[in-house]
């Protein structure tokens, strides 16, 4: 039994011996517990579109001069966002306590000489996972509509007169809480703010006080000729908003009335006291003991003598316990390492039990990688999120790669992690929810039309993820599952990747990732990754082509076309591009997305040049009129005539377990120039819907 015994201490790690002698060492280190804070700090001089700290929403971008356009350049009506991505600790649950903020900002507002102005632009704090309300343009700065009610508290700068404004203040700066009825104003008059001169505004709030206060300087702060307006209003902050929130900014216009809306520098500090160790609230006795602790040393060595048993056994039996969990539930996810990396929330079982209606039929919205999609609502914040819950036969631990892999990851075109919860013995993983649901189900539910700039905008966001993945993160990130349903769409149909439950880091220089078991979905697996099960930057780039190939025709990846079941729509756009049977308005995006779905992966384009080709920046290539054979790439298969389809569908029946199969017909016809209009039926689950 001593054998046993020593031969299974000497299993253990020795890190763990490690852990083990830094925990007896403390036993005899008087300890005294400080008061901790929560602080946050940030400073941006300048903006790039590669900055994973914030988020781009709507048509908010960067413009050349490396400062932020909240809104389009465009004379239509424009909403956009530009928000901190991380999630901001306002106040404490467990203590109460309020954190105090500031923050400063440069901007400008442009109204382009116009003497008629609109809308203006706002600084807010939102619920964390706050998104861009519909119908939330014009006066509504994108912050809320007349139809839903949100939370947040706002500072306005307001360049039109509503109906809900003071009489007589077209231009003014207001505190608004939960609507844009403004509960504080004050008059804006001095025109060079909303003729394109620079403006700093400094905004703070005073946990002690509950003051909410706006200092607004036009112009130099020491310039004799510049304006200065302030503004204060008394709120608890803690009644206003959820503990966790998300701060940014948001503006809008309306159409015919253009207005740029700038912001040039923002920094932001965040100070949160946290409660002291219960410890604290006594004396300390440690210095009440000391000396009678060296009148008698020998008092040491008892509790280091009595309590090494003790330590050594409660720490044997901490590791089983762990193993015994690991095994259990299947899930090795860290969540401290989330919540430093992804600033993701960890939810109770309970709380998603509620939002999800104890997980209801009726919120059911599809079946994606490994798990079953609900929508939710949370009760603290009342704003909309999209829960999956993954099934217990799940393996290969992709709900793990999943939730590991978005964490790293922060863009604009990729669906964003919320939180996760992970308790009895199951993993739920909570994502910002798509009230547009996805491209399957737009193209083929005959739900709605889509313009040709939608379409465009769609593909041309996906592209733009894939771009990210492959060429912007530090290392490049395969997805091996670009599908239509794996697109979602946001209010405003901005294009979201999602499902990152078969994504795989590689290092650039080797870009790409051999597998003993082919992943994928039916109809969107290149040929060379079914032939040498190696998924690489030129597979993902044939599966986009394919997602392209979808939106343009409003035909799925396979289809009945009345003469043969299970047609390749990428042998069928070729047909059709061949007799020339393809129109003005769906020729580009159709030509692009021929050219990624290249049978021959070393005639694609990059990712990038592909995003060119969808922006009018680069010539759209000369494509073969019928579509290429393999031959030359795949010479040892002796049956070529059918090489294309055959190996697809081996891939078909290759498929891990929880890949979404289609069944079903759809056709679709190409109507006149501008719209695609959907007909026929499908059926088939649909992934994060």
């Amino acid at each position: 039994m001593e054998n046993q015994l020593s031969s299974f201490f000497f299993r253990v790690n020795l890190s763990n011996y490690g852990l083990l002698s830094i925990l007896l060492f403390s036993l005899t280190i008087p300890h005294k517990v400080q008061t901790s804070m929560e602080n946050t700090s940030f400073s941006f001089t300048e903006f790039s579109e590669d900055m994973t700290e914030l988020k781009f929403e709507a048509d908010s971008y960067v413009g050349e001069a490396k400062v932020v356009e909240l809104t389009s350049s465009e004379s239509s009506g424009s909403v956009g966002r530009l928000t901190y991505r991380r999630p901001l600790q306002l106040w404490d649950s467990v203590s109460r306590n309020l954190a105090d903020f500031n923050t400063h900002f440069s901007f400008s507002i442009n109204s382009v000489g116009r003497h008629s102005r609109a809308h203006g632009f706002a600084f807010f704090l939102a619920p964390n996972g706050s998104q861009i309300p519909p119908n939330s343009g014009r006066g509504y700065l994108a912050l809320c509509s007349n139809s839903s009610s949100t939370n947040f508290v706002a500072v306005e700068f307001d360049t039109h007169q509503d109906d809900w404004d003071p009489i007589h203040m077209p231009t003014h700066v207001g505190i608004d809480l939960d609507s844009m009825n403004s509960v504080a104003t004050t008059n804006c008059s001095c025109s060079d703010i909303y003729d394109g001169g620079k403006a700093d505004a400094w905004i703070a709030y005073k946990s002690s006080t509950k003051i909410l206060s706006v200092k607004l300087i036009s112009g130099c702060e020491d310039n004799w000729n510049s304006y200065t307006y302030e503004l204060r209003y008394t709120v608890d902050l803690r009644v206003k908003l959820p503990e966790w929130i998300t701060v940014g900014f948001s503006a809008a216009t309306v159409p015919d009335l253009l207005e740029h809306h700038t912001i040039h520098s923002w920094d932001l500090s965040l100070n949160l006291q946290l409660p002291d160790d219960e410890t604290n609230q006594t004396t300390s006795p440690v210095q009440a003991m000391t000396a009678k602790r060296k009148r008698r040393p020998w008092l040491w060595a008892i509790p280091v003598i009595c309590g090494i048993p003790l330590l050594v056994s409660g720490f044997v039996w901490f590791l089983c316990w762990m193993n015994r969990r690991k095994r259990k539930d299947g899930f090795v996810v860290t969540d401290h390492k989330l919540q430093n990396e992804a600033g993701a929330r960890s939810f109770s079982y309970e709380e998603l039990l509620i939002a999800t209606s104890n997980f209801a039929d009726a919120r059911l919205l599809g079946r994606g990688g490994f798990g079953f999609v609900y929508e939710g609502l949370l009760q603290d914040t009342n704003s909309k999120i999209a829960v999956k819950k993954i099934v217990s036969e799940s393996t290969d631990f992709t709900a793990e790669e999943e939730v590991r892999t978005i964490s790293r990851l922060r863009h604009r075109n990729l669906v964003q992690l919320i939180g996760w919860c992970r308790e009895r013995q199951e993993l739920l993983i909570v994502y910002e929810f798509m009230p547009n649901k996805s491209l399957d189900f737009l193209l083929f539910s005959k739900r709605c039309t889509l313009t040709w700039e939608t379409r465009n905008g769609i593909a041309l966001g996906v592209a733009t993820a894939l771009h990210y993945l492959q060429e912007l993160c530090d290392q490049c990130v395969l997805h091996r599952d670009v599908k239509s349903s794996n697109v979602l769409l946001d209010s405003n149909f901005n294009a979201k990747l999602g499902d990152f439950g078969l994504a795989r880091f590689v290092n650039h220089d080797h870009s790409s990732y051999t597998t003993k078991l082919l992943v994928g979905t039916r109809g969107y697996v290149a040929p060379e990754y079914v032939e040498s099960s190696r998924a690489s930057k030129e597979s993902d780039v044939y599966s986009f082509g394919i997602v392209a190939l979808e939106i343009a025709s409003g035909k799925r990846a396979i289809f009945n076309d009345g003469v043969k079941t299970g047609k390749l729509l990428v042998e069928w756009v070729w047909e059709q591009y061949g007799r020339g049977q393809v129109i003005a308005a769906a020729d580009p995006l159709l030509v692009v997305g021929l050219a990624c779905a290249h049978p021959d992966y070393r005639e694609r384009p990059s990712i990038g040049e592909a995003i060119d080709m969808l922006k009018t920046k680069a010539e759209l290539p000369c494509l073969p009129l019928e579509m290429p054979e393999l031959t030359n790439m795949f010479s040892s298969r002796d049956n070529t005539s059918s090489c294309f389809e055959s190996e697809i569908s081996r891939a078909s029946n290759k498929h891990e377990k929880g890949q979404i199969q289609l069944s079903g017909t759809s056709s679709g016809t190409i109507a006149e120039k501008g719209q695609i209009q959907l007909s026929g039926t499908s059926s088939g689950t649909i992934a994060e819907n």
